[in-house]
């Protein structure tokens, strides 16, 4: 970064400290440009608590740093506006796992988000109970134009959670986005998120995934166990899946690579993740540093070890 322009943010951010929505709106926008900006410059979010694992150390970093208000989604939409691309990004997500009151929940969450350019692709495990077909139908209802609904499939064969790496393929197939989100199945998104996973992609073109930080939603709403996650690292997920459900995949690839592969049950999701570093090259895997997933609930079933084995060695 020019010395010049450099004095002119950390000024900028030096008065922005003093006025916490000038401060909500120079970090969206400068967020593009984190990465050269220097160490007293401005960090989109701020550092993790040093004992992040502590609820109230978290709630408190998350009262201080982490909200979202009507500067936030103003900074979002001048943000929008300076894109080149502008990606449109399709949420995939299996309904059958989760109660009603989640699932419209977890649909609410992607409806409130501050970038515009989603659809939703909801697609049941099989035949639905009234009050899970009651939302989904609810949810096309509301809108039409960017909430489509995959046709029920008789029970997939095979270990734990082939049913729902099925139907995430059939979502998949309705799918028109550039780029695709396969949260779980109660997951939050926070309101920035898609907006900070397609600007990823839209700075950086060539990436094959991103992902980002997450934590868990409690019964009550509030937020804690974060998984402030490093920078890529393929020694780590070749031991871990720390990226899929919290991640954006171009569409394109992963119907070059065939969807899931639904006979490595709950190891798809991981399998896939893996498959997509293989194609793309761990260089092209980005980290966006923000809590945008909200994990509800107890963390994603772990796969068994043979199918989890079988992902590993097909890396």
């Amino acid at each position: 970064m020019h010395p010049f322009v450099s004095r002119v943010v950390t000024r900028a951010w030096g008065t922005a400290r003093r006025h916490p929505r000038l401060r909500a709106v120079l970090r969206v926008l400068l967020a593009p440009i984190r990465h050269v900006l220097p160490h007293r410059g401005v960090p989109p979010v701020p550092a993790p608590p040093g004992d992040a694992g502590d609820p109230v150390t978290y709630r408190r970093w998350v009262a201080l740093h982490d909200g979202f208000g009507a500067a936030d989604l103003a900074a979002i939409r001048m943000g929008v506006a300076a894109m080149a691309t502008r990606p449109r990004v399709s949420v995939l997500l299996p309904v059958g796992e989760a109660a009603p009151a989640l699932l419209e929940r977890a649909i609410a969450s992607v409806r409130r988000q501050a970038y515009a350019g989603w659809e939703l692709c909801l697609a049941p495990l099989a035949a639905l109970p009234p009050g899970l077909a009651a939302v989904m139908e609810a949810a096309r209802a509301a809108d039409p134009t960017r909430v489509k609904v995959a046709a029920a499939a008789a029970p997939a064969a095979g270990p734990p959670g082939a049913a729902r790496a099925a139907a995430l393929n059939r979502a998949l197939a309705l799918a028109t986005g550039d780029l695709v989100v396969m949260p779980g199945a109660a997951d939050l998104l926070a309101p920035q998120a898609l907006y900070l996973l397609a600007s990823a992609y839209d700075r950086h073109p060539e990436t094959v995934l991103a992902y980002a930080d997450a934590d868990r939603i409690t019964p009550a709403g509030g937020r804690e166990a974060p998984h402030f996650k490093p920078d890529f690292d393929p020694d780590l997920l070749l031991g871990q899946d720390y990226v899929s459900r919290s991640a954006a995949f171009p569409r394109a690839l992963l119907l070059r690579l065939g969807g899931l592969r639904e006979a490595l049950g709950a190891a798809a999701d991981y399998d896939l993740a893996l498959r997509v570093v293989a194609a793309g090259g761990a260089g092209r895997v980005r980290h966006v540093a923000a809590v945008l997933f909200h994990r509800a609930g107890a963390d994603a079933p772990a796969p068994g070890a043979a199918e989890a084995g079988q992902a590993v060695a097909d890396f």
